[in-house]
């Protein structure tokens, strides 16, 4: 008696193979999750101890440091964590500026910030300054402040919702509902 062995090939073994995966895949489906788009307002770029520094010349306008910072592109907005720098004049004059959370925009020489606390000298006497918004012209060295302000030195406290004035600061407006605590 004669045996025939049949040699089956690769290729139908492989077909074979791939239908009893594809039988078993149909049966015993794994959850496949899809990684969902996120916050529609989520930032481009994430950065931890950030310096941000712009130069007139060979001046600095303004020196910012952050612990953390996230940049928007389509908003042209930085959001920085634990703030603090300092605003320059062409004149040598600088004011302190620091604040928890704060919202900066830059615009040529125009900086705005938002929930900003600035130490200056007003005169030769030390002062607070503290507002919801801020914006420097650092061309200029005018500053104009709205919403809650409260400029405290030794002296006096004045409160308001909008400052102006120039960096040196020797003489300001408050406006706006203003009212002041003179301190005898």
């Amino acid at each position: 008696m004669v045996t025939i062995k049949r040699r089956t090939s690769w290729g139908t073994m492989g077909t074979i193979l791939a239908l009893i995966c594809v039988g078993l895949f149909s049966f015993f489906k794994p959850k496949i999750s899809f990684l969902d788009k996120g916050h529609e307002n989520r930032p481009d770029f994430e950065f931890r101890d950030v310096r941000i520094t712009q130069y007139l010349l060979d001046q600095p306008e303004f020196d910012i440091h952050a612990d953390r910072g996230t940049v928007d592109r389509d908003t042209n907005r930085i959001d920085l964590i634990r703030m603090t720098g300092r605003f320059y004049t062409a004149d040598g004059e600088s004011m302190g500026i620091q604040s928890p959370t704060a919202s900066l925009s830059v615009a040529g020489s125009l900086v705005q910030i938002q929930n900003v606390s600035i130490s200056l000298l007003v005169g030769s006497s030390p002062a607070v300054l503290t507002a919801a918004d801020l914006e420097w012209n650092g061309a200029t060295g005018h500053i104009v402040c709205r919403g809650g302000i409260t400029m405290q030195t030794a002296k006096y406290t004045i409160r308001g919702d909008q400052f102006e004035g120039n960096i040196p600061v020797r003489n300001f407006k408050v406006d706006r509902k203003a009212s002041a605590e003179i301190i005898l």
